[in-house]
């Protein structure tokens, strides 16, 4: 099992600009992997800042009304006017703040035409290419899957599930050693360290899934296929010895 895997959705729709991978590559985390013409996305962002220039001109020059209100003689002026000064400085004011969240969702936009990898591992095959129009609603550009670490499940009876927590609790719990044998029948020359146990037993089988995580740098471990595992002692007892001819 991959201990990892994410589907590539765009968060902004547009035409595929560039491709920066290859299908089948181990990506890193990070990686650049598509680029969206951003071309419609960097003239909202730049109107964006431009209307947040226009709010904060606006809330200064308010302000400064407002100031001189406050300063001005009482008998010049009605308290009518002070409080619609004080209001228009307010409303200046929440036009800024209005204006630069706008300007923050256009720049959030305008990076999400670029696609990284969330995470590292092995790319599949691309569902867009350069020139195709792509949409959160149209599904996945692709999919990352890593495999180095990986994960080799197997299930264990109930009985033997127990009977592994009691060890552990007493304190006698022996150090497994944990291999396996590839799909081809040869050995696989790395060994392998519990990961987790699952949190519910299945009702069907009265057995719980436990996972091994095996390193995989050669990726010969390869996601929903099938190993044979072998457990044995790191420290196997030794005891005296008969040959067989005696």
């Amino acid at each position: 099992e991959a201990v990892q895997e994410v589907d590539l959705l765009p968060q902004i729709d547009g035409y595929v600009k560039e491709i920066k991978f290859k299908e089948g590559d181990v990506v890193k985390a990070g990686q650049t992997l598509y680029v969206i013409d951003d071309e419609r996305y960097l003239a909202v962002a730049n109107q964006r800042k431009a209307d947040l220039a226009a709010a904060e001109a606006e809330a200064r020059r308010a302000v400064r009304y407002y100031e001189r209100m406050q300063k001005a003689d009482e008998r010049g002026i009605t308290q009518l006017e002070r409080d619609n000064a004080e209001a228009a400085a307010e409303k200046a004011k929440a036009a800024v703040l209005q204006a630069k969240a706008n300007l923050v969702v256009a720049e959030y936009d305008l990076k999400k035409t670029t696609v990284i990898a969330p995470i590292s591992g092995q790319i599949g095959k691309s569902s867009a290419h350069v020139g195709d129009y792509v949409a959160p609603s149209k599904g996945a550009l692709a999919k990352i899957v890593q495999i180095d670490p990986i994960r080799v499940s197997f299930p264990l009876t109930d009985r033997a599930y127990i009977a592994w927590r009691q060890e552990q609790r007493s304190g006698s719990a022996k150090s497994f050693r944990m291999r396996l044998i590839l799909p081809d029948g040869s050995d696989y020359d790395r060994e392998g360290a519990w990961d987790f146990d699952d949190n519910q037993m299945s009702r069907e089988t009265a057995s719980i899934m436990m996972r091994l995580k095996f390193p995989n740098p050669e990726r010969l471990l390869i996601p929903n296929s099938y190993v044979t595992l072998l457990t044995d002692f790191q420290d196997p007892p030794k005891f005296p010895s008969v040959p067989q001819q005696a």
